[in-house]
């Protein structure tokens, strides 16, 4: 599993000995085909999916949820729910993890880059850039791989004008995802209640 889509990052993998190449952001779907693609023949068939099973007859509550997180500016529904198999009530678990985990990352961004410590710094833009992928966060994720990207060609530069913009867009995001998330929050327990 990695990161990296390249043909000749493809060729290494297979010369180191590896079997199958998966690239992030996962898709469950390609995950499933590789695993079984080179697992060993079972006399007990597997019983893996490839396809979601028709999704049950949704709540009132799971409605409101996908209606409020569609709503998200930046925030690709498709892909997270895809991801999670449907599952809204862990998608929203999740991006309130995801928030509460990286939350503080710009702070420490800051720190990473007036240390010059530009090493910890694409590896932090990296592991946003990778979850926020995943969960469908495309502005974070965007913003991210070209902060990733300009950080690993211009080393001697940093912190510049350039990094400090990236710095701002990525605190906004953050900031408006909060944001939302307590709406979101805020309204599912009136709902609750009512």
């Amino acid at each position: 599993m990695t990161a990296g889509v390249l043909d000749n990052e493809k060729q290494d993998c297979i010369t180191a000995g590896m079997n199958g190449f998966v690239a992030k952001p996962i898709e469950l779907n390609n995950l499933y085909a590789s695993l079984i693609k080179w697992l060993p023949e079972s006399s007990v068939p597997l019983d893996i999916p490839l396809e979601p099973k028709e999704k049950a007859i949704e709540t009132d509550l799971n409605t409101l949820l996908t209606e409020q997180l569609e709503q998200i500016e930046g925030l690709n529904t498709t892909i997270g729910l895809r991801n999670l198999r449907g599952d809204i009530v862990a998608y929203l678990r999740l991006l309130r993890l995801f928030e509460s985990s990286h939350g503080g990352d710009i702070d420490k961004l800051n720190h990473f880059l007036a240390e010059h410590n530009i090493d910890q710094a694409r590896q932090l833009t990296h592991a946003i850039k990778g979850a926020a992928g995943t969960l469908g966060l495309t502005s974070l994720q965007e913003v991210s791989k070209l902060l990733e990207d300009y950080l690993k060609s211009h080393t001697k530069t940093i912190p510049d004008k350039e990094t400090a913009r990236s710095l701002d867009i990525l605190s906004t995001a953050f900031i408006n995802l909060h944001k939302a998330l307590l709406n979101i929050e805020d309204n599912v327990d009136n709902t609750q209640v009512a």
